[in-house]
Parts: structure tokens; sequence; C-alpha cells
């Protein structure tokens, strides 16, 4: 007898992404290429995030840049800083770095540090482009190992995203999906704003998903034939990555509930593009991020490290739960 199991984890492909950044960096091909192994997204909404308090000063033969991450509504404060001649940054001393900063706040005083509510920071050598950093793709390359950084404060309170749309791209490019997408036009004429005084652009966000593992575990018993075992050895008949894309899809949705999907899965596991015809004994899906979906009074919560987050667990193609990390509770759909 054959025992098939499956566990994939799923991670950003980017950081997320507000709506106001999407329209600007549609075009930006380097974001497209780093999309290409992506086909699933989530819609969703927090409060508006901003660096606070940057500074910078010479620091030894570098130069150190200071701020603060804060969140509307958020009572925690983060309190960061780097050294911008390092690696997968700035790496030739020899020239200038130019700090840029953008506000949406047409009467800020950006004339001299230090600069606050501020969205964006871009770092150019000289002349020459070399990097941005909304505050959330700050914390997710921090997370990622891209650079060295320190951050006191409690990261996992700034990664709380509330999900109003889960979706696939499966058979075309994700961005080409998004670009005028019905569903996300809807949400920001719709949806009001968490906090006074935002706007939905600035709130509403896309997270991108890749499969980053996919690992699949047969056991066999002394009856089980050869054939089995070789075709498993050989990886032969393991699901594709577009299948899991479209079961997990479903899976999460299943789980959430998320408010503008109108197909909610009532039947999952049972579908005809997932895994249910793979006739896994069980399949388990984690987020290998440092963020948490919410969602009516619940949460799925993921983790960088292998051995945290939650688990979505689907068994013998009937049931699905959710596992949670930091308890024996499991939470039965």
């Amino acid at each position: 007898m054959e025992n098939k199991y499956l566990i994939s984890n799923l991670q950003l492909a980017y950081s997320p992404l507000s709506a106001y950044d999407f329209t600007v960096l549609k075009k930006d091909t380097s974001i497209h290429k780093a999309l290409n192994d992506s086909s699933l997204y989530a819609i969703v909404q927090r409060g508006e995030l901003r660096f606070d308090n940057i500074c910078s000063e010479s620091y030894k033969d570098n130069v150190k840049l200071s701020f603060e991450i804060r969140q509307k509504g958020n009572p925690h404060v983060l309190q960061c800083s780097f050294l911008v001649y390092q690696k997968n940054l700035l790496e030739d001393l020899s020239k200038e770095v130019v700090l840029c900063v953008g506000s949406s706040e047409a009467k800020n005083d950006l004339s001299k540090m230090p600069f606050f509510n501020i969205q964006g920071i871009k770092l150019l050598e000289y002349d020459k482009f070399k990097i941005w950093f909304s505050p959330e793709k700050f914390l997710q390359n921090y997370w990622k190992g891209y650079f060295n950084a320190e951050i006191k404060g409690d990261l996992k309170e700034f990664t709380k995203y509330t999900v109003l749309y889960v979706g696939k791209a499966t058979n075309q490019d994700i961005w080409k999906r998004l670009s005028g997408h019905e569903t996300l036009q809807d949400i920001l004429a719709l949806e009001e704003p968490i906090y006074t005084g935002s706007i939905p652009k600035d709130e509403i966000a896309i997270l991108f998903f890749k499969i980053e593992d996919n690992i699949s575990i047969n056991s066999f018993d002394n009856d089980s034939p050869i054939e089995d075992m070789v075709e498993a050895i050989l990886g032969i008949n393991i699901p594709s990555k577009q299948t899991i894309f479209l079961d997990v899809e479903k899976a999460l949705i299943k789980a959430m509930s998320p408010k503008y999907n109108k197909e909610i899965y009532k039947n999952y596991p049972i579908s005809k593009d997932g895994l249910y015809k793979h006739n896994l004994n069980a399949y388990f899906y984690k987020i290998k991020d440092s963020i948490t979906l919410l969602y009516s009074d619940s949460e799925i919560s993921g983790s960088y490290s292998h051995y945290c987050g939650d688990t979505i667990i689907v068994e013998e193609n009937k049931s699905i739960k959710i596992h949670k990390s930091t308890s024996s509770v499991k939470k039965r759909i």
C-alpha cells in the first residue's frame, strides 16, 4: 500500500504593493520578471504605512540611514537603521549616495531632515537609480536577508492584512490579469477606508504568491508494486505547480470566504482541476513569510521559519482544517 503526501510552501513573489504603487510600477519590467513564478494573488486592506523621522549620519567609512516605520491605527513603532554601502544596496564607496523621498502630503516640508510622513525612499548612486523602498518592501527585503539592518519592535504587528479577494492567473501573466481587474476596481470604488483621512488607493494592497517549495512524500509497504516505487523516486505523476495554484486558491477561498469572491467552493476539496484527482492521503499549505491573513474572526499566520506558522491541511480528500502553530487547536471547515 502506498501513502502519498504533498507539502507546498507559499511565499511572496514580491513585496506587498499598494494599489497606488501597483499603478505607478505596472510598466516596470524588473517587477514583471520578479513575478514570473507567481500565479496567485490576494487583494487586501491594511492601515497605510509610512516612514517617519528619517535621518542620516556618517558612520565610520559608511552612511547610516535611520527612521521609524509607523502605521495608521497601530500603536506600535519600528525603530530601523541600516548602512547604505553594503551588498545588494550601494557598493561603490567612491560614488556619492543621493536620498530621494516621496510624500503624498503636498504641504510636507522636504527641504531638510528629519523627514516625516514619507511613503517611499529611493537611493541613487550619484544620478543612477539603485533601489527603492516602501515600508513593506523594506521589511520584506529585511526578513528575507537581502541586506543587513537593525529593527527594534514587533515586525509582525505591521504585516497584518484583511483579505478581500483571492484570485489566480494560471493562464496569463499575472500583471496582465490585474491590469484593469474588475474586482480590484470595485474594491477601490466601494470599500470604505479603515481610518479617517485615508484613501482606498493607499490602504488597498496586492499580495503576490509563488510556490517556494513543493515536497512530495511517499511511503510503501511490502505489498506495494515496484512500479509505484520507481515512479515516486523519478518524480512521475507529481502535481504541476499550475495544478497546485488552482487548488490552493480554492483552499484559501474555502477557508476565508473573502468578501469579494463570488465562488466560495463549498464542495472543496472536491474539484475538477485541483489536487482531488491525485488521491493524496493529505496535503499541506504553509505561508513562508512573516505575514498574517485576517478574515472574519480568525487568521492564518505565516512565518519565514520552517518550524513556525499555521498550516492548512487537507486530509483524505474529505476535510480541510487549519492547524495553529501556537496551540493544538484545529479549526474544521
